[in-house]
């Protein structure tokens, strides 16, 4: 994906991130940098942020753990989308394409089932005449 003429940042975004996954994301990011030169690596420190909603909601007595599940990835793609905006570049993560695939895939199957009901009874007497 890199082999191109386009620059690419690679961010890690640790929130309250174990050391060793944080050292992981960092090789990685070296590794990138050091095998292609239109990588740039930077690191943006979440975890500041993060405890800083954590103590307005607790504050509020909104402060039950499960209610934080989604917090850290919802804060990374604000992020990830800002910095897609301000860099001028597409998003490339695996998960937003999963998504609109998985969205395209849901659109279809509905599409066929609304306008051809019985598109299995099309779809096998096709081919035993085929």
């Amino acid at each position: 994906m890199c082999q191109n003429k386009y620059k690419y940042n690679c961010v890690s975004m640790p929130i309250k991130q174990i050391t060793e996954q944080h050292d992981l994301s960092l090789e990685h990011g070296k590794w990138l940098e050091k095998k292609f030169n239109n990588v740039n690596h930077q690191i943006i420190d979440l975890t500041d942020i993060f405890n800083n909603i954590q103590n307005i909601f607790t504050k509020y007595k909104y402060d039950n753990l499960h209610s934080f599940a989604n917090t850290r990835s919802r804060l990374r793609m604000i992020i990830y989308i800002k910095l897609q905006g301000v860099l001028m570049g597409l998003s490339s993560g695996l998960a937003i394409k999963l998504k609109i695939l998985g969205r395209f895939l849901y659109k279809i199957r509905r599409w066929r089932s609304r306008y051809f009901p019985n598109w299995r009874l099309f779809k096998n007497s096709s081919m035993e005449y085929g």
